[in-house]
Formats: C-alpha cells, sequence, structure tokens
C-alpha cells in the first residue's frame, strides 16, 4: 500500500498501534525477568559485604536517574 493511503487508514493505524503496544509490554516482562535475576544474584554475597553492595547498588541508581533526567 502507498504509505501516503496508509496514513488515512484505520487499520494500518490500529495494527501499527498495537504492535507498539505488544513490544512495550514485552520490553517491560525482559526487564523485570532481568531485575528479578539480578536480585536472585544477590544471595550469593555474603551478609558481611551486603552494606557495600548496596552502596555501590545506589550509586549506580543514583547515576542512571541523574542521566535520564529522573533524580
Amino acid at each position: 500500500m502507498n504509505p501516503f493511503n496508509q496514513m488515512f487508514n484505520d487499520t494500518y493505524i490500529h495494527q501499527q498501534a498495537t504492535r507498539a503496544h505488544e513490544q512495550q509490554i514485552e520490553n517491560v516482562l525482559n526487564s523485570a525477568h532481568k531485575l528479578k535475576e539480578f536480585l536472585d544474584s544477590t544471595e550469593d554475597i555474603k551478609p558481611e559485604y551486603r552494606q557495600e553492595a548496596s552502596i555501590a547498588f545506589c550509586s549506580i541508581l543514583a547515576d542512571y536517574l541523574k542521566k535520564h533526567g529522573q533524580l
């Protein structure tokens, strides 16, 4: 179909929006799975090292939030 005609094709627009939504849902689920794996991996850290780990994790989170304008 001609790209110009697709701008006015409601079915096409709906399909594109649905695909974009499904992709975002998949991205959220993938990120949530990775976060769970990360949290599970912290069980390998001995109790006497957990404070240092927490400091490192918080530093990484703060840096990320600053870079993305959320802090």
